[in-house]
């Protein structure tokens, strides 16, 4: 049964990864959709195929409901409390407790009632725990929001990275074929006594060394098709033929040229930053309506009487309407205290609100700096890429027309497997910047301020 489970869910799963790569299903609204910038049908699929199956997501949902239901408890006191009962007493009083020779009297009645008790709410003291409460589902849903942020980055980040790793393999893969064309060429030199067996070995050295880097460079790609199997919950088996081939996204991308605070706005932290101190205020208020009084409702209707067959005659009907207003006037000090602590979590709470901004402008500068930096070397490196390709084109050609040894060859190729893999890994280092620099600003890098 369990095994059946498990195929069942898989199965789903990768019929919604299917669906949303043909149709651009999405759970996130169009607005929040940023990593759709980045051109990437494949990476859109596995980003909404995440966003329905994470746990983490799953879990930051239930917590939304759980503050609503509390909320809903809280407004559940601005209505009466009202209970029924029935019952029958039988007893009998003691003769002897006032007088001597007095006889036991015995009784029976039957008797049923409605309760009600209802605080009128005159003060606002409930009004301040629902506004609290709306506060607290306000803070889940930002909560949520972080959630999918971080987790939509982090799936984008860990397709880049694997995205690199396939290329520098492909890359890797292709230069064993000019490595072992060299190899060649070295040992049909030496044959003829046109080189020595050194030229030999160093092009067996340099082969060897290209082809002991792949293992490492395969396990990074399992590595990161693991994570994302976790991330999307599925299984690893299921994102292999979906992954196997792919070109690195587009790095290039339109930017802003400094980082406003008003960009922050929508960030899922500073927003659960700003409605916690909304929370710590109404808490405030709460404590501060304890000071005042409460105005409550009593009222009890109900009949007794001694014959069940007379309960509902005119003369068995009995009730009581009880107005009561209280107002505590010494407490121990508790209320002072309570509205001093109150006050103090509300001034902590602005303090970690100018934190987080703080916090996020520094991020999201960061994340900035880090792409446009990013950008200028992936330009300088294309052009040295370019020099080392027609050097090591023109070394082998030099070496077998006899006109330079054979560490020409051996140099211009170790350099130009270097110098693709460098260029390679910036482009992927400069779209996760670009991914860093969503998440630091909470969505895409044009957000509609309100």
């Amino acid at each position: 049964m369990l095994r059946r489970f498990q195929l069942f869910i898989l199965t789903s799963a990768l019929a919604v990864l299917h669906l949303a790569a043909a149709a651009g299903d999405s759970t996130a609204a169009d607005d929040t959709r940023w990593w759709t910038a980045l051109g990437d049908a494949t990476l859109d699929s596995l980003v909404d195929v995440g966003l329905r199956n994470n746990y983490d997501m799953a879990m930051a949902a239930r917590r939304i409901g759980i503050a609503r239901a509390a909320t809903g408890s809280a407004r559940a006191a601005y209505f009466p409390t009202i209970g029924i009962s029935a019952s029958y007493n039988k007893g009998q009083s003691s003769g002897m407790q006032s007088s001597l020779g007095t006889k036991a009297a015995g009784y029976g009645y039957w008797q049923a009632g409605v309760d009600m008790q209802w605080e009128i709410d005159v003060f606002g003291r409930i009004t301040s725990q629902v506004r609290e409460s709306k506060a607290r589902v306000r803070v889940s849903r930002a909560e949520r929001d972080g959630v999918e942020l971080s987790l939509a980055a982090e799936i984008a980040s860990t397709y880049v990275s694997l995205r690199v790793d396939q290329a520098q393999l492909k890359i890797a893969e292709e230069h064993l074929g000019r490595q072992q064309k060299a190899l060649s060429i070295a040992q049909a030199r030496y044959e003829t006594g046109l080189a020595s067996m050194m030229d030999v070995d160093e092009a067996q050295q340099v082969y060897s060394s290209t082809l002991a880097s792949i293992p490492a460079i395969e396990y990074s790609i399992t590595s990161e098709i693991n994570t994302l199997a976790t991330l999307l919950v599925v299984t690893p088996d299921s994102l292999t033929p979906l992954l196997a081939a792919g070109e690195i996204p587009e790095y290039i991308a339109i930017v802003p040229n400094s980082i406003d605070s008003s960009m922050l706005r929508r960030r899922p932290d500073v927003v659960q930053a700003e409605e916690t101190v909304d929370i710590n205020a109404e808490a405030l208020g709460v404590t501060k309506k304890e000071w005042l009084p409460r105005l409550t409702l009593e009222a009890t209707a109900g009949t007794k009487s001694h014959n069940a067959g007379d309960l509902f005659s005119k003369n068995s009907f009995t009730y009581s309407v009880v107005p009561t207003l209280s107002w505590t006037i010494f407490e121990g000090m508790a209320r002072k205290y309570a509205t001093e602590s109150a006050r103090l979590a509300m001034d902590n709470a602005i303090d970690s609100y100018n934190l987080t901004l703080c916090t996020a402008m520094q991020e999201a500068s960061d994340a900035l700096a880090s792409y446009l930096a990013g950008v200028r070397r992936i330009q300088a490196l294309e052009a040295v890429v370019n020099a080392s390709e027609g050097y090591d084109r023109r070394a082998l050609d030099n070496y077998k027309s006899g006109l330079s040894p054979y560490i020409n060859v051996a140099q211009a190729q170790m350099s130009y497997l270097e110098n693709v893999n460098e260029l390679l890994q910036s482009r992927g280092d400069a779209i996760i910047s670009l991914i860093n620099l969503h998440k630091a600003v909470g969505g895409p890098l044009s957000p509609t301020i309100e």
